[in-house]
């Protein structure tokens, strides 16, 4: 990213006024800036912020942005990080590129543990800042939590720098979903281990692809 901002300095050079900021602490940063994922640009006109970007942008994406501020148009947020839900298959170069930080939750409409379990994840996953939170459901349309292991529904699957480092199965209180999110975001335990509540449902692989049918029918129709 570097490398493409430095090639738009050059081209234009005396139009625009590009500035690299480094965060000494990127929590931090991310929480007072409202970001979600760094690298991210930030789009002025004078003190007027007109949008952000996070992720990546390809040279030719990046001059098609600037080129529309410097017509007088605006532009809306957008983003070109990763999505699991994107990736064919898992493998640890792909999660890399994600973030240093990732927590995947297996969850589905059929399991009634998810229901009281899903407000929980939501609440505490989101509050920490330098952690990408995704939900998965085991609806058919994809089979990343055979990649995982995932037997069970509702699931935590917790990696960090590419690696499972750790995973909980089944219903997690507040307490306990907090002191997992702190032994991970903030502590930095490079090992979290595997729990489980004993308050789950299994994935019955029959159930889903029968779902898995169903998806490509209706997007047949």
């Amino acid at each position: 990213m570097k490398r493409n901002l430095e090639f738009v300095r050059d081209e234009y050079e005396g139009v625009i006024q590009i500035e690299e900021h480094k965060v000494p602490d990127r929590e931090q940063a991310m929480h007072d800036m409202g970001l979600e994922n760094l690298p991210t640009l930030v789009f002025k006109r004078g003190s007027d912020e007109i949008c952000k970007h996070e992720g990546v942008l390809s040279i030719s994406a990046l001059e098609g942005k600037v080129n529309t501020l410097l017509e007088g148009g605006n532009l809306t947020d957008s983003s070109s990080v990763q999505s699991i839900q994107d990736m064919k298959a898992v493998n640890q170069k792909e999660l890399y590129g994600m973030g240093e930080y990732l927590l995947f939750y297996f969850t589905a409409t059929w399991c009634g543990t998810c229901r009281k379990t899903t407000p929980v994840v939501e609440r505490y996953a989101r509050e920490y800042n330098k952690v990408k939170f995704e939900e998965l459901a085991v609806d058919g349309s994809h089979k990343l939590h055979r990649s995982f292991g995932v037997t069970e529904v509702p699931t935590l699957v917790f990696v960090w720098d590419g690696k499972v480092i750790g995973k909980h199965t089944g219903y997690i209180n507040p307490s306990t979903m907090r002191k997992l999110m702190d032994q991970f975001a903030v502590a930095n335990k490079r090992k979290l281990g595997n729990t489980h509540s004993g308050e789950a449902s299994k994935i019955d692989e029959e159930e889903v692809s029968q779902e898995d049918r169903r998806v490509k029918d209706k997007h047949k129709d």
